[in-house]
């Protein structure tokens, strides 16, 4: 099998030519996840700064404004299934929510608690 089958199923020979049109794309794509990625971190550590309360609750909410979407997915998978929503699939659902908070609190938790002991410790060392 051609190397260039392998990244690009379907195209028949070119070998490198196939390799160097996936890889703009790929560079393009890999590139702007970088940039957003340090960009929102930096917007997001600024917002730590100014208000940690305020921030907490604007991304807590941009989570459950997200819940909508995973819902509307199972619904379309479920039925493409022939099936509809259940007590167990609604369990389910209850469950991993209830796992997703308690590894957000923790995190949470976590994180307010390192802040915690380092300002005692800087406290302590003046």
């Amino acid at each position: 099998m051609p190397f260039a089958g392998i990244v690009r199923p379907g195209v028949q020979g070119g070998g490198v030519d196939a390799v160097y049109e996936s890889a703009l794309p790929v560079v393009t794509f890999l590139l702007g996840a970088v940039i957003g990625l340090l960009s929102v971190a930096h917007a997001v550590r600024a917002a730590f700064k100014r208000n940690r309360e305020l921030t907490v609750a604007f991304l807590v909410s941009l989570i459950f404004g997200a819940l909508r979407a995973p819902v509307e997915q199972a619904s379309v998978e479920l039925s493409a299934m022939g099936m509809n929503w259940t007590w167990y699939w609604i369990q389910s659902f209850i469950l991993f929510a209830i796992v997703g908070v308690g590894v957000v609190a923790s995190l949470e938790w976590v994180s307010t608690r390192d802040v915690h002991i380092e300002s005692t410790t800087d406290h302590q060392a003046e």
